[in-house]
């Protein structure tokens, strides 16, 4: 039984839109999520139908919202790991971010895929600085 408010704590966010994947998505301005206000982000991967092709997601970083770099390991907690069968699906992956850049994206390379996955992106911002705005 829920007795908390967790809503009113954090500000979601989908930069990536659930779609079957079946190219690379590279992270760009586009589907980057802006942290600036926020101490704490969360990046998950929601996996849906797999049909065929690998699937690698990884968190990526940028100050300028322009030039992304791939995010260290010790600035992540926990990790994303590859698909490439159907026991992954209809899950979620996550990953924390405790890095110092203004921006952060996720990044799906994609091999082998002709019909691919359905995969969308959600970010999740918390500890504001100053209460979000509903």
């Amino acid at each position: 039984m829920a007795s908390r408010d967790l809503a009113h704590l954090i500000l979601p966010s989908c930069p990536i839109k659930p779609a079957a994947t079946t190219a690379t998505v590279n992270p760009s301005s586009s589907n980057s999520t802006d942290t600036q206000g926020y101490e704490s982000v969360t990046a998950v991967v929601n996996l849906g139908t797999w049909t065929d092709g690998s699937f690698t997601p990884a968190l990526y970083e940028s100050s300028d919202n322009s030039t992304f770099t791939a995010v260290a390991a010790g600035d992540l907690i926990g990790a994303f790991t590859a698909i490439t069968d159907n026991t992954g699906v209809n899950k979620c992956q996550w990953v924390g971010y405790k890095g110092g850049l203004r921006y952060i994206a996720v990044k799906l390379t994609v091999s082998g895929a002709t019909t691919g996955m359905v995969i969308g992106t959600t970010v999740l911002l918390s500890h504001a600085r100053h209460d979000p705005t509903f």
